[in-house]
């Protein structure tokens, strides 16, 4: 008081508790603004600017990390692969981003499944086969088609170039967070990307989705093959669809189903 000091705004903000609570209600809303439009609309933006050949180095490092965890060679011979390879150039675009090779290993862990790495690698296991095979064992036409429609679903991932959406989306999404509470608590802004990467696979799954019916459609494939490829994958994994949110990667050592939407 003796040198008339004179507190400042913010400091008889500080004061009043109304106020605290009222500046506490703004920033989660400006959070929830860029969880939900501001980072996906800047990962859309920032997206073009990175080059094709960043979604070829991830790709390569993902498989390679694979490879030495939970892959082991494929149990079949060159011909199953062939056959599965002519079924991923039924649906191959025209005019792709990245060429598209096919790979095929066998694992336990993960049953069957198939997934795409940013660089148009698509992997698919053993039981993958298998499971599209007809009772004589074969894979007729139909399994064909039926893996073309899981094809057309993983090839619409690169396409799109989900991963490095996701990775954009996470990224900024952290580097905001981090940069409010991060000297606070590092666990609360890792929590934050990964629950965004979540609920952001769901949107993009069923984007994919979308994708590989027009794709299949142009390849004069039938929609109905994706609904069976989907029925037979949900049969093949119990029949439950779990309620777990998980990225690409994450995604390959769980239930193919899990960050997918409602199956009917």
């Amino acid at each position: 008081q003796h040198l008339g000091y004179q507190p400042s705004v913010v400091e008889r903000w500080q004061s009043r508790w109304w106020m605290a609570l009222l500046a506490v209600m703004v920033l989660v809303v400006a959070l929830y603004g860029a969880y939900v439009k501001g980072a996906p609309y800047l990962a859309e933006k920032l997206v073009p600017l990175i080059p094709d050949k960043a979604d070829v180095m991830l790709g390569n490092l993902a498989m390679d990390a694979l490879d030495q965890t939970y892959f082991k060679p494929s149990l079949f011979s060159d011909i199953p692969k062939n056959e599965a390879s002519a079924a991923l150039t039924q649906v191959s675009p025209e005019h792709a981003r990245l060429p598209f090779k096919l790979h095929m290993r066998s694992s336990k862990a993960i049953g069957a499944n198939a997934f795409a790495l940013p660089s148009g690698d698509l992997v698919m296991t053993d039981d993958m086969y298998v499971l599209m095979l007809n009772p004589k064992r074969e894979l007729d036409e139909h399994g064909k088609k039926l893996l073309a429609a899981v094809f057309a679903h993983e090839i619409a991932h690169v396409e799109l170039r989900h991963t490095m959406r996701n990775l954009a989306e996470t990224s900024l999404m952290t580097v905001i967070v981090n940069s409010l509470i991060g000297d606070f608590s590092t666990v609360l802004t890792t929590a934050a990307g990964t629950v965004l990467n979540a609920k952001y696979s769901r949107e993009k799954e069923a984007e994919a989705d979308r994708y590989a019916i027009e794709l299949m459609k142009k390849k004069g494939i039938s929609p109905i093959y994706f609904a069976l490829a989907l029925e037979r994958l949900q049969r093949a994994h119990g029949g439950e669809k779990k309620d777990e949110g998980v990225a690409w990667l994450t995604e390959t050592t769980q239930d193919y189903l899990s960050s997918h939407p409602n199956i009917e």
